[in-house]
C-alpha cells in the first residue's frame, strides 16, 4: 500500500511543480529544508523500531506509521524540488540541491544498513532463502558486503564522488530482488520493499544526474 501513495505522491509533486510560486529562491531553500528534515525523522523512526527492541504495541505501530506514511509523504516535496531543479538554469541552485540528495542518501542508505543487520540477525533463515533461490550461500555475504559499501557512497558522496555508481549497483540489486521473488512465485508484497527503494533510488539518480548539470553551469558562470 505504501508504495501505492508513494508513486501517488510523486505525480502531485510533479504536478504542483508547475506552479510558478514554487519556483522563488527562498521556497526552494524551504522546501530542501523540508526534505531533509522529514528523511531524518523518518529514518529516526525507523532506527528506533530496529533498534530499541519495543515489543508488538501503539508505540511500534505508531512509529512502523511514521517510517512507512512519512516515507511515502516524503516524495511529494522531494519530487516537487526535483522537477523544479530539472526546469531550473540557476547556477546557485547547487546549494538546494544538495539537500534532497543528502535526504535520499540517508533514506536508502538507512533502509540497505538495517536489511543487512537484519539479514546478519537471521543469518540461517537467509542461508536457506538463497539456496532454495538457486543461488549459492557466498552470494548472500556478496549481497550484504556490496549493500553495505554502496550505502556508504551514497552517504559520502561529496568526498568519494561515487555516488551515481552506487546508485545503478543498488538499483541493480533491487530489480534483482524483484526478479528473484517473481521466479520463486513469492507474494507480490514480498516486493514491496524493493519497488520502494527502486523508486527512491531513481528519484536519487536524477538528482545526481542534475548535480552534474548545475556543476557545468556553474563552472560555465564562473569562466
Amino acid at each position: 500500500m505504501y508504495v501505492l501513495l508513494a508513486i501517488a505522491f510523486s505525480l502531485v509533486g510533479f504536478l504542483l511543480s508547475f506552479l510558478r510560486t514554487g519556483r522563488h529562491p527562498v521556497a526552494m531553500q524551504t522546501l530542501s529544508l523540508v526534505v531533509l528534515w522529514l528523511a531524518l525523522i523518518v529514518t529516526a523512526a525507523n532506527a528506533l523500531v530496529f533498534f530499541a527492541g519495543l515489543p508488538a504495541g501503539i508505540l511500534k505501530n505508531g512509529l512502523l506509521i511514521i517510517y512507512n506514511g512519512g516515507k511515502a509523504i516524503w516524495f511529494l516535496p522531494a519530487v516537487l524540488l526535483a522537477s523544479l531543479l530539472a526546469r531550473g538554469r540557476g547556477a546557485d541552485n547547487l546549494s538546494v540541491l544538495r539537500r534532497p540528495m543528502l535526504a535520499a542518501a540517508i533514506l536508502c542508505a538507512g533502509f540497505f544498513f538495517m536489511v543487512t543487520i537484519g539479514k546478519w540477525r537471521h543469518l540461517d533463515e537467509m542461508k536457506t532463502f538463497f539456496l532454495q533461490s538457486g543461488y549459492p550461500v557466498y552470494f548472500l555475504y556478496l549481497n550484504m558486503g556490496v549493500e553495505c559499501l554502496a550505502s556508504a557512497g551514497l552517504l559520502l558522496h561529496r568526498s568519494w564522488r561515487w555516488g551515481m555508481v552506487c546508485a545503478i549497483v543498488l538499483l541493480l540489486m533491487m530489480l534483482a530482488a524483484v526478479f528473484t521473488h517473481v521466479r520463486n512465485g513469492d507474494p507480490i508484497t514480498d516486493s514491496y520493499d524493493a519497488f520502494m527503494q527502486l523508486l527512491l533510488l531513481l528519484l536519487l539518480t536524477l538528482l545526481l544526474i542534475l548535480e552534474r548539470k548545475y556543476k557545468f553551469l556553474k563552472k560555465a558562470y564562473v569562466a
